[in-house]
């Protein structure tokens, strides 16, 4: 995954390993504290319209 990024994004194998752990981390944090825990809905109330 983070071959992906430095190729898309042109960053440090380093420095895009360390954006997936925080993307993980804060994916696992969000599942752990159950529905309406998402910014995202928490601001607005409901999901962005896709």
């Amino acid at each position: 995954m983070a071959q992906l990024v430095v190729a898309e994004r042109d960053k440090p194998v380093v420095e895009a390993e360390g954006d997936i752990e925080k993307s993980a981390v804060t994916a696992e944090y969000y599942a752990r504290q159950g529905p309406g825990s998402s910014p995202t809905r928490a601001r607005t109330g409901s999901l962005p319209e896709r």
